[in-house]
């Protein structure tokens, strides 16, 4: 009995010493165990495994999974069961950085497996003109498109040359440029032209007289030359379109076509009042209008400077208010930096109001010496400037001073220690606001704890705990 019991004694010994060694096998020697080894009897300690299959790249035939054995695989390791090389250099476009081989990676090339160095692209929609099917983007592709790089839904080509009109030059193709020719889609080498209307004679259907209108009838047979819905019979200007027929002085001729609109004998371009009658042309003020139709709108000095004055302080007293406003809210959070920024902007719009003081009681000055009763309401108006102005400086001087209800307290030294009855915490300070701007909530530090250790020493005591147990069994025999 006791042979048995130290035999199995034995056993368990043996067991507990080879099962770890078995588990931690290592064919390949390369630190990773049989057990979790993707190539078990190849070497590979990274684990490189490409296609995730089972099989790591070091003793995978097909490391892309592609069906293409990587000994003929132009891509190894990215899958491209096509095997297209559009540059034919070995290296498939799956995995070349520049498929068409022209110098522009295929990331940025906008035909990336078509050469084109230029990188032209025409109608600038990311797809160069070399693989475009239509390169001006009109909707007619360029096996058909009569100009493939002007868009047009005209497709007409007048002389038949392939190119279309919209982009052809000389849409006769008589040799003349169409910017220069009279007659631009019927050849007319000549470019001959009997009644001198800019129409050449070969399409112009009225040689003998003109076409005012240009509407295909000559004049002799049409009964509106000018095309402005009244007829000629009717209409007082005939030949020049006028369809509200205004005729200022009523001389039959309509304004349109009259040479003196008022007619006061002085033509209507060197006519000071063109649609008033004044035959002196006195201008008082020279400035260009005649006095029957001048409305002397225009302001004084005086208005123009209390007006250009009145509306820099509307600017600056806007200007205060609203830093104001933001000067008082900065107090409020003892914010004393920002405080100090804006009590220097007030004082820039104080300065700025001492300028403008400045000139607004030159401008009174200017109106007392003037000494004419027409002035009178520019210069009440010029006063009561000078009173809102002083008002606001005021208002600035009291406000930077404290004795406008605002004060910020600079001396007092802010308290960065928690109260004596706060609980224990970290105090973080003398940092800038900014610096915390971005931190999140701080969180406990833990520690983790190792475990391997604590099941080592479990399993020790276990084992000892059976050992000491069969040799108990094994005294009581």
């Amino acid at each position: 009995m006791i042979k048995k019991l130290l035999g199995i004694l034995f056993l368990l010994v043996l067991v507990v010493g080879l099962v770890p060694s078995a588990l931690a096998a290592d064919t390949d020697v390369d630190g990773i165990e049989d057990s979790v080894d993707n190539c078990p009897a190849v070497a590979n300690p990274s684990q490189l495994n490409t296609d995730g299959d089972l099989y790591g790249d070091a003793c995978d035939t097909d490391d892309d999974n592609d069906e293409d054995l990587d000994g003929s695989d132009n891509c190894p390791l990215v899958a491209n069961s096509n095997q297209s090389d559009s540059d034919g250099d070995g290296i498939g476009d799956a995995c070349e950085e520049d498929a068409d081989n022209d110098g522009h990676p295929n990331s940025t090339d906008n035909c990336p497996f078509t050469p084109n160095a230029n990188q032209a692209d025409n109608d600038h929609d990311r797809m160069g003109d070399v693989c475009d099917t239509d390169d001006d983007n009109d909707g007619a592709v360029d096996t058909i498109d009569t100009c493939d790089f002007t868009a047009s839904s005209n497709l007409a080509d007048s002389d038949g040359d392939g190119q279309g009109d919209v982009c052809d030059t000389d849409d006769d193709n008589d040799g003349v440029l169409d910017p220069s020719d009279n007659c631009p889609f019927t050849a007319n080498p000549s470019q001959a032209d009997a009644d001198g209307d800019g129409i050449g004679d070969e399409c112009d259907v009225c040689n003998a007289e003109p076409d005012t209108d240009g509407d295909g009838i000559c004049n002799g047979a049409d009964t509106d030359d000018d095309n402005d819905g009244d007829l000629d019979t009717a209409d007082n200007c005939p030949l020049v379109a006028n369809a509200d027929q205004k005729d200022t002085d009523a001389d039959g001729i309509g304004d349109t076509c009259d040479t003196d609109d008022d007619n006061d004998g002085d033509l209507d371009i060197a006519d000071n009042c063109p649609l008033v009658s004044n035959a002196n042309q006195a201008d008082a003020d020279s400035d260009g209008r005649g006095d029957v139709c001048d409305t002397d709108t225009e302001l004084s000095d005086f208005e123009k400077r209390y007006t250009d004055y009145n509306d820099k302080f509307n600017t600056f007293e806007d200007d205060y208010f609203d830093v104001k406003r933001d000067y008082e809210r900065a107090v409020e959070r003892d914010d004393e930096r920002d405080a100090e920024k804006f009590e220097e902007d007030l004082q820039d719009i104080s300065d700025d109001l001492d300028k403008l003081l400045d000139d607004v009681n030159d401008l009174d000055k200017d109106i007392e010496r003037e000494d004419d009763s027409k002035w009178d309401d520019v210069e009440s108006d010029t006063e009561d400037l000078v009173d809102d102005i002083e008002a606001v400086q005021d208002r600035i001087e009291r406000l930077l001073s404290g004795e406008d209800d605002v004060a910020l307290v600079v001396d007092t030294p802010r308290t960065t220690a928690p109260p004596a009855s706060a609980p224990s915490t970290v105090v973080i300070q003398d940092l800038p606001v900014d610096a915390l701007a971005n931190v999140g909530p701080i969180e406990p530090i833990t520690q983790e704890k190792d475990n391997s250790l604590i099941w080592l020493l479990v399993g020790i005591a276990a084992v000892i705990a059976v050992i000491i147990f069969l040799v108990v069994v094994l005294l009581r025999l």
